[in-house]
């Protein structure tokens, strides 16, 4: 026969965080109400803008790099009938209008754990994993590498 144990701890009860609610209430209903002034705003779907602040907005451009987007990339010589770089004007519009705003600017870069054992997939230190020349990181902008 076991003998009876004393019971379990009770575990602290989960306090939410109220003024970080409050913050995030506030700032929501903020944002209803469209950008602070000398800020800017993005025209959305049913007549709605979303306010954009330097404070709290980034541009993140994902995988724009040589190896997809030139007709001598190893995946964009599979893409040349299609419009996979119709989107470059747009990124480059993107990019200038953030930077001339001051907006932080982050890029990301694919690599393929394969590429050490395949050598038609792009790896570090290949032109084709550099990012295009017209959409680079300039000093300053923050560079990831995912790992796919």
């Amino acid at each position: 026969m076991s003998m009876p144990t004393e019971p379990e701890a009770k575990r602290p009860r989960f306090e939410p965080d109220m003024k970080r609610r409050l913050e995030m209430s506030a700032f929501a209903k903020a944002c209803a109400d469209g950008a602070k002034p000398g800020e800017a705003s993005v025209a959305c779907r049913g007549d709605r803008a979303f306010p954009v602040a330097r404070s709290d907005t980034a541009l993140v451009i994902i995988d724009m790099q040589t190896d997809f987007l030139t007709k001598e990339g190893r995946v964009g010589q599979h893409y040349q009938d299609s419009p996979v770089c119709s989107g470059m004007a747009g990124v480059k519009r993107c990019l200038a209008a953030a930077r001339a705003a001051g907006l932080t600017i982050a890029h990301s870069r694919s690599h393929r754990y394969g590429a050490s054992v395949r050598d038609d997939l792009v790896g570090t230190g290949d032109v084709g994993y550099e990012l295009h020349p017209e959409c680079a990181a300039l000093p300053g902008e923050i560079v990831v590498d995912k790992w796919t």
